[in-house]
């Protein structure tokens, strides 16, 4: 997919948030990262720190921050932003051309463009949340690069709650030429306090257990959606409208459509590096578990993982839905369910509620080439539809303490002989 200046002309016409008509940018930049703001301090700049000290003499770096807050937003959070948006207001240069106030702020090695979508009149709708303030950002970014502020079409999309590697910068030249979408390594790390660093820990656990399942199960949605990790490209960015204006979930959509564009890329260097905090800013992801961890009194006894056998019955589907797309029939899936119904007729009611007999019956009977038949079906089944499945499965088989499911697991390698958390998620990280 090569870059198409008609497609991000259009997205801008069509698509894009007011915000993206600010183009007044005196400098350039090499690349652009937004981060959506909400109950922080100015602390936060030290997560920058690595990254910006280490860029190479006359380069620099445009973060677009994207302060919020909803009608829901906590007293807290919304004193925080009062005291950060009055201080880096007080320090930058106020932009004309946006409906909400904006204002450039200049440090060093790199500058803020700051987006006010937290003061009255200017607050987010509700529901809209995280989802809608990365997609003000992201705009943003489309557009500068568009008017040739921004050299590099790959932006990254993060918290901030992160500590951005220092050798970033040395990443971004080796991205691929074409569109698509990257996931940088990721780990936690430890913040003020030991229990929610042990929570935390435990939250990373079970994604890295959920991530490495799906690929043992061989399906190709096996990536991690974390919003602080992902490089995406403009071109892509635009194809799939931005990120969806959701609470909370956004990076799943987003890498969900984009995967059905273009691969998923696992990109290498140095980690992202989230520190491990408590949080009640969406309604679900880290924060929440972290939180419902913390309520179970004893994290090392309360981690529970879904049964290594759900994985083990998603494979066995997609290898039957495999042969179905070769022979063209689905003589294959349906005797592996009656076989099924015998020994495990949950696995058939959680076949039956994803509906996949008939699509695939509809597959087989109306496109003759296997590779089209296949992308079809990879697009129709899923990562959403597969995690439903594994969801219905998940009611009979259940979750179990995770040192039981990592020693049952095929697919941890050395972790599943771990006595802890934090020795479990060492050994993931390294097969990751």
């Amino acid at each position: 997919m090569a870059l198409k200046s008609t497609n991000l002309t259009k997205y801008l016409t069509r698509y894009a948030e007011p915000e993206a008509a600010l183009v007044t940018a005196a400098r350039r930049y090499v690349f652009a990262v937004v981060v959506p703001v909400c109950g922080e301090s100015h602390d936060l700049i030290e997560g920058w720190r690595d990254m910006c000290d280490h860029m190479p003499v006359g380069q620099r770096v445009l973060f677009v921050v994207v302060m919020n807050s909803d009608a829901h937003t906590s007293d807290e959070y919304r004193r925080a932003n009062d005291v950060l948006l009055e201080r880096w207001s007080r320090g930058g240069t106020r932009l004309t051309g946006s409906e909400c106030p904006v204002w450039l702020v200049e440090f060093p090695a790199y500058d803020v463009l700051l987006i006010d979508r937290h003061s009255p009149g200017w607050q987010l709708p509700i529901k809209a949340g995280v989802g809608l303030a990365r997609k003000i950002g992201g705009d943003v970014v489309a557009a500068w690069f568009a008017a040739g502020a921004i050299e590099s079409p790959w932006w990254l999309s993060t918290d901030a709650d992160v500590r951005l590697p220092a050798q970033l910068h040395a990443m971004w030249s080796s991205l691929p030429s074409l569109p698509g979408v990257g996931l940088l390594p990721f780990e936690h790390v430890a913040g003020d306090e030991r229990e929610v660093d042990v929570a935390t820990l435990g939250v990373e656990l079970d994604l890295r257990y959920h991530v490495l399942g799906l690929a043992y199960a061989g399906s190709t949605y096996a990536w991690p959606a974390l919003g602080s990790c992902i490089v995406v490209h403009v071109e892509t960015y635009v194809a799939l409208r931005g990120f969806p204006k959701r609470q909370a979930g956004e990076d799943f959509y987003l890498l969900e459509k984009a995967s059905k564009l273009a691969p998923i890329i696992s990109l290498a260097g140095e980690p992202i590096r989230i520190v491990a905090r408590r949080s009640s800013r969406t309604p679900f992801g880290t924060g929440r578990a972290v939180d419902e961890l913390l309520r179970s009194g004893d994290v090392e006894a309360g981690l529970s993982l879904r049964h290594p056998a759900c994985y083990e019955w998603l494979k066995a589907l997609l290898v039957n839905v495999r042969g179905c797309l070769e022979q063209g029939t689905i003589v294959y899936l349906q005797e592996w369910l009656r076989h099924a119904e015998r020994t495990a007729p949950f696995v058939v009611e959680a076949v039956v509620r994803t509906r996949l007999e008939p699509e695939l019956s509809r597959l087989c009977v109306n496109i003759e080439q296997v590779h089209l038949r296949r992308a079809r079906a990879n697009e129709w089944f899923d990562g959403l539809r597969q995690i439903q499945f594994l969801k219905v499965l998940e009611r009979t088989l259940g979750c179990i303490p995770y040192r039981r499911a990592l020693s049952g697991a095929p697919f941890v390698g050395e972790a599943a002989r771990a006595t802890d958390i934090a020795s479990a998620v060492a050994h993931l990280r390294e097969i990751s």
